[in-house]
């Protein structure tokens, strides 16, 4: 099995389970995670994640769906594995593991010695398969492959566990203490909260010791002044949760760092705040990007020496250039200008089929008369048309509608804004005389309520909106399946919108993300369900490009051939292997995973497409195919050498020739 569909079913939008469950602090299993471990994964139903994984396995590899089947009904309560140390220094190496029995204990075992005596496990043991002995009052789950490993595993309380520590099993059992465990540690509570609650979902990953290679490496590349100035050696550990049980679909990544100030955390999230300027933004607005700042001017200042670490040049450059219109213009662009832009900043639109129609970009300004006289000067410099008219209480300009470009630009209370057009504009004005601004929105109000107070960034997804809009741009040309259309209809009509935020605490960096469930009960199920069956629509069509380009590297290289032998094409594939023009593995199916090493003596016959030699070949004659139709329809090239993807009877009939002239 890849890890990246753990991963990706790790990450995704997991099915509903039912309504908000009350939960205590942490599971008895997650209870068991040890407090020296580099790397814990925990999942409070597996199930879920196991159950659609199988859809995304392709018919062909059905003892590949067979085993995922029986994982799903044999780890459908929590289940953890840690990971401590790593196999490079073996005496302190070991794996734990954990899991609340859903069946009889010597059900479970049993079906788990079954399970390991798969194909797939023979598959992911490198050809051997595993096996579950008994040892006494213990089982022993023997896993091979190039570093064996065996968990001495107990049961006791509805509860295995395991580790490759015979004592930490004996001591167990036995009702001892074990060694510290992580819910216990500081590490834990600086990452996941004082008082958590046991997460649908849980990543934990030990930074420190990969943080040496990588500053290795970026000596390699000599990016070493990025590595310091981004600070990326004050890197300690990360945490990743998921809830999807809840009404909300909540994820956050929560990142420790060492103490100090600047680098990374500084670069994402340069201060927290209130979030307060969306109060300028009308409610129907699709999205909206929300950063925070000190000053411009000391974000600028950061972005120097970021840039300075890579070339010096650039920043000398730039300093000159502001001598230089601080002579021209009587104000320095750095400090007086950008240093103007204090406290937050965002960037808004409206979408539709064809793009962003309309824009916002504001920011709050510690003195907007300076401002003002700062525009004023460009433009008297500059000789730029502004058109000037208020509308209400505020003043507004705009160059002439022959000037080109066309925007809107404004002071209104504290905040610099500059929008799309002037009509834009209005409707900001008339928000804030009518007090129907984003803030009050539903859909902003149903995620605020879930994320930190005080954040750096903030962005906000209206779904409802570009779901709408997805509906709106399907055309004849884009047939995406019936479930997503009637998915995507639902959340049309709902309130559903997203939100992700980047803040800092002291020694952390924070990203928090909520889905609102404004879409109906069962829409993230239908969501997954499509999700999943995409995937295994994506993995096909994948594999059919990776065949596609194999028979076009043959029709080109046989084309070659031709061009140097007066028009005849080769005898055989062999010969392409066997002069060079194509490696052995381009004669291999993407669609199958063959043992059977392919080589110059048995391409011929080992080969996934078939050949046909000849001399002076019609452009339009079929000359390399592969071997068999897959969903009616297979890869044919062409003596012009262009590849076709063909169906139904034609496809049929072109096989059934091309497997009689072949050789």
């Amino acid at each position: 099995m890849k890890a990246h569909r753990i991963l990706f079913c790790m990450l995704a939008i997991a099915p509903v389970t039912g309504a908000k469950e009350t939960r205590p602090a942490h599971s008895p299993v997650l209870s068991l995670a040890p407090a020296d471990a580099g790397v814990i994964v925990y999942a409070d139903k597996p199930a879920g994640l196991l159950g659609p994984l199988t859809a995304t396995v392709p018919a062909e590899e059905a003892d590949v769906r067979a085993s995922l089947k029986s994982a799903t009904e044999l780890f459908s309560g929590p289940t953890l594995v840690a990971v401590v140390g790593t196999p490079m220094a073996l005496g302190e190496f070991r794996i734990e593991f954990a899991t609340r029995l859903s069946r009889p204990e010597i059900d479970f075992f049993k079906k788990l010695d079954e399970l390991l005596l798969t194909e797939l496990a023979k598959d992911v043991f490198g050809g051997s398969a595993g096996k579950v002995e008994s040892s006494g009052l213990l089982r022993i789950i023997r896993l091979p492959g190039p570093l064996p490993i065996a968990l001495f595993t107990a049961a006791k309380d509805g509860i295995v566990y395991g580790s490759t520590r015979r004592a930490n099993a004996e001591a167990w059992l036995e009702g001892h203490d074990l060694d510290e465990r992580f819910v216990a540690s500081d590490e834990y509570k600086r990452l996941f909260g004082e008082k958590p609650t046991t997460p649908d979902a849980l990543v934990y990953f030990d930074l420190r010791p990969f943080i040496p290679l990588l500053e290795m490496e970026a000596g390699r590349q000599g990016l070493s002044s990025v590595f310091s100035t981004l600070e990326l050696e004050r890197l300690e550990s990360a945490g990743l949760t998921a809830q999807w049980s809840t009404p909300e679909l909540k994820m956050r990544l929560a990142v420790a760092m060492a103490d100090g100030e600047g680098g990374l955390a500084e670069l994402l999230a340069p201060r927290n705040g209130a979030l307060e300027i969306p109060s300028v933004l009308p409610p129907d607005y699709t999205f909206f990007v929300r950063g925070a700042f000190c000053t411009a001017a000391d974000s600028w200042n950061w972005l120097n020496d970021l840039l300075d670490a890579v070339d010096p040049d650039i920043v000398r450059e730039f300093n000159q250039e502001c001598a230089e219109f601080r002579n021209d213009f009587g104000f320095d662009p750095h400090t007086d200008f950008l240093g103007n832009f204090i406290d937050e900043w965002m960037f808004a639109g409206r979408i539709d089929a064809t793009g962003i129609r309309q824009w916002v970009t504001a920011a709050r300004v510690a003195n907007p008369d300076l401002f003002r006289s700062h525009v004023a000067a460009l433009t008297a410099a500059f000789e730029l048309p502004f058109a000037t008219w208020t509308y209400g209480d505020v003043f507004i300009q705009a160059p002439p509608p022959d000037a080109g470009p066309r925007f809107a630009m404004a002071c209104i209370d504290d905040y610099m804004i500059v929008t799309s057009d002037s009509e834009a504009m209005q409707e900001i004005v008339d928000a804030r005389s009518e007090g129907t601004t984003a803030m009050k929105s539903r859909g902003l109000a149903s995620l605020t309520r879930h994320l930190p107070k005080e954040t750096s960034c903030f962005v906000f997804a209206d779904l409802a909106q570009l779901c709408n809009v997805f509906v709106d741009a399907v055309g004849n040309d884009c047939a995406p399946p019936a479930e997503i259309i009637e998915l995507m209809r639902n959340v049309a009509r709902s309130k559903a919108a997203a939100g992700v935020t980047v803040s800092t605490a002291p020694g952390l960096l924070a990203f928090d993300a909520v889905l609102s469930n404004a879409m109906g009960s069962d829409a993230r199920q239908v969501l997954w369900e499509s999700l999943t069956a995409s995937l295994g629509a994506s993995r096909e069509q994948s594999k059919r490009l990776v065949s596609a380009a194999n028979v076009k590297g043959i029709v080109v290289s046989c084309l070659i051939h031709a061009n140097e032998h007066k028009g005849a094409w080769p005898d055989a594939m062999s010969q392409l292997v066997r002069d060079g023009s194509c490696a052995p593995e381009m004669f291999r199916s993407p669609f199958q995973d063959k043992t059977t090493a392919l080589t110059v003596d048995n391409v011929d016959r080992e080969s996934y497409y078939l050949y046909r030699p000849g001399t002076g070949l019609e452009p339009q004659e079929v000359v390399v195919c592969e071997r068999e139709l897959r969903g009616g329809g297979a890869n044919f090239g062409y003596a012009d050498g262009h590849v076709e993807w063909v169906e139904g009877d034609r496809a049929v009939q072109l096989l059934a020739k091309m497997k009689q002239m072949a050789n």
